[in-house]
């Protein structure tokens, strides 16, 4: 059951699960596929400038020489931590439509009433737009965090800071098909999940650490939309 935040962190995996089901398979192939892609891309950036990124946020010679074996780890995590995220973010907007068709699915199979039918052509523009605004939303939070890896000393604990900021940012953004496939606009969807702020923080850790393991964030996308309809079935939809 998702009725604690151990339980909201594991829906994600669940939603996994769920997606390599027959009857799934074909709305997660279009995400899965675009998953692959930027994952890769992302990983050739983060490894091939990681050393240069940190070398010149420590540069030999100073006294960051006496953090230089502490900070380099801290900060080659911080920088995977926040390419995997731009990367997340920039895959949904361009996923979005087929992640709404796949939220859809799930939520009938688990039998939770849908909002009114939108015919596909004004679905995919909807769901454009809607990835567009998220987006907005999610670099407004997101950059003021940032500049926390900019300030000395600071930087050392940033990416924790990054860490939460990001899991509740990517609650914000997977749970968003699920409402919106109910017809529950995105002002709604936030005071759900500020009135059940840990089940939010616990599903957007799983998502996280999901989204950070080796082959298996390669089906990040379609299994975390799938995670976010069953945490939303159970535990944040309205009531019937």
């Amino acid at each position: 059951m998702l009725d604690s935040p151990l339980g909201a962190f594991a829906a994600p995996f669940r939603g996994l699960r769920l997606v390599a089901l027959p009857r799934f398979r074909r709305y997660a192939a279009l995400p899965l596929l675009l998953n692959i892609v930027l994952f890769s891309a992302m990983g050739a950036l983060a490894f091939s400038q990681a050393g240069t990124w940190i070398d010149q946020l420590l540069p030999a010679g100073g006294w960051h020489d006496y953090v230089r074996w502490l900070a380099w780890p801290v900060l080659a995590l911080a920088f995977l931590l926040v390419s995997f995220f731009t990367f997340t973010a920039v895959g949904n907007v361009i996923a979005a439509p087929f992640a709404d068709r796949l939220a859809e699915r799930v939520l009938a199979d688990l039998g939770s009433g849908g909002g009114p039918p939108v015919p596909l052509a004004a679905g995919v523009a909807r769901s454009l737009a809607d990835g567009l605004r998220k987006l907005w939303h999610l670099a407004s939070r997101a950059l003021p965090v940032l500049l926390l890896f900019l300030v000395p000393g600071v930087n050392l604990v940033a990416p924790a800071v990054w860490f939460l900021v990001g899991s509740w940012l990517l609650a914000v953004e997977y749970l968003e098909y699920a409402a919106g496939a109910q017809g529950v606009g995105f002002v709604e969807q936030r005071r759900r999940m500020r009135r059940n702020p840990l089940l939010a923080l616990g599903f957007g850790a799983g998502v996280a650490v999901l989204t950070l393991t080796p082959v298996l964030n390669l089906a990040a996308i379609p299994a975390s939309v799938a995670g976010a309809c069953l945490l939303w079935h159970e535990r944040l939809r309205p009531a019937p």
